[in-house]
């Protein structure tokens, strides 16, 4: 479905493509007038949409998801600790990575999910918070 065309510079991008037919994506190397003709030549073909982002050479793939029951309200362990570092890293106020999901945890947590227009109580990161926290912090 997809394919991936050799890199000319360190930070590829990626297209993605909504046909009538669905999703096609894949990498391509290179910017400037030769990705703008590529998109141009896409849209007169009867592409819907395109979608164009930069990829991380040096994205890592966020840990496992250790589960609800690691990452909640007054549990002390490593999984607590990595998402206080990564959140650390990302600017949020947590004073240092203890590994003890306490009160600066879960106003961080609230604060990340209010970041993205979502309201919780931030007693818990889900595995989508997981993934995502991790996918930034890089």
């Amino acid at each position: 479905m997809g394919r991936v065309l050799p890199r000319v510079n360190k930070t590829p991008l990626f297209i993605g493509l909504l046909t009538r037919g669905g999703w096609v994506s894949f990498c391509v190397a290179g910017y400037g007038r030769k990705v703008k003709k590529q998109i141009s030549r896409f849209l007169r073909a009867g592409v819907v949409a395109v979608i164009v982002s930069l990829i991380a050479s040096t994205a890592q793939a966020a840990p496992s998801y250790p589960g609800e029951s690691q990452l909640s309200a007054g549990q002390v362990n490593n999984h607590v600790k990595q998402m206080q570092q990564a959140m650390i890293k990302l600017g949020y106020s947590i004073p240092s990575a203890t590994g003890r999901y306490g009160p600066a945890t879960i106003a961080a947590v609230q604060d990340f999910y209010a970041r993205r227009n979502q309201v919780v109580d931030g007693r818990s990161l889900g595995p989508a918070g997981w993934d995502l926290l991790h996918r930034q912090s890089g």
